[in-house]
């Protein structure tokens, strides 16, 4: 799946440092308080806080500075990378370690989700409570997931590239996947139905904070 993007990046080596204890960790990165851990694309740095999973946390980061990288100089939009780094993060997880995301993608099929517009908008998540922070890496995970699973891969690095060479989302959309993905409006219906399959119509979304 990184590997298109992969073929981009000037990277050949990553700094790779841990933290012992979440207030070094702080310290030194200045992210929020719900963060483990980040990446300096400029500095390829990967920067962790020792935890229980650390192989998928490394995948998700090491996804950034590739996928990132094919962005470059421009900046991919944030629940397109996050999504993906997601993405890529479950394939070195086990079972036990996604069940967040498919606790979330459930109350995603009842209607409930981040507002669509705030979602697809959102440039950071510094103000969000971590309750939310939670669901917003979810959603990002689903919607990415159904483009990759519902469409090809040839249609997905499509749209990427398109976004990477201004597109608005509509237009970039539609240029990789045709009808009906001309506005976001659409993709959150496709996405909706999607998970939606055999099941009931859902509810009004809710607004996320």
């Amino acid at each position: 799946d990184i590997v298109p993007f992969s073929l981009f990046s000037k990277f050949n080596r990553v700094f790779l440092m841990l933290f012992r204890t979440k207030e070094s960790y702080s310290t030194y990165t200045s992210k929020p308080s719900w963060s483990i851990a980040t990446t300096d694309i400029e500095a390829q740095a990967v920067y962790i806080l020792e935890n229980d999973d650390f192989e998928g946390n490394f995948v998700h980061e090491l996804t950034h500075i590739y996928f990132d990288g094919f962005f470059a100089p421009e900046i991919s939009p944030l629940w397109l990378s996050e999504g993906f780094a997601v993405y890529m993060q479950t394939k070195a997880q086990l079972p036990q370690d996604t069940r967040w995301l498919r606790k979330n993608i459930d109350t995603f099929r009842s209607g409930e989700y981040i507002d669509f517009e705030e979602f697809l908008n959102a440039s950071s998540l510094r103000e969000y409570p971590k309750k939310d922070v939670v669901m917003w890496y979810a959603q990002a995970y689903s919607v990415v997931e159904f483009l990759l699973k519902d469409k090809s891969r040839d249609e997905f690095y499509q749209f990427c590239k398109n976004i990477k060479e201004g597109m608005p989302l509509g237009r970039a959309l539609y240029r990789a996947y045709g009808m009906p993905f001309n506005t976001p409006q659409a993709l959150e219906y496709a996405w909706q139905a999607y998970l939606q399959r055999d099941i009931k119509p859902s509810k009004t979304a809710r607004k996320g904070k």
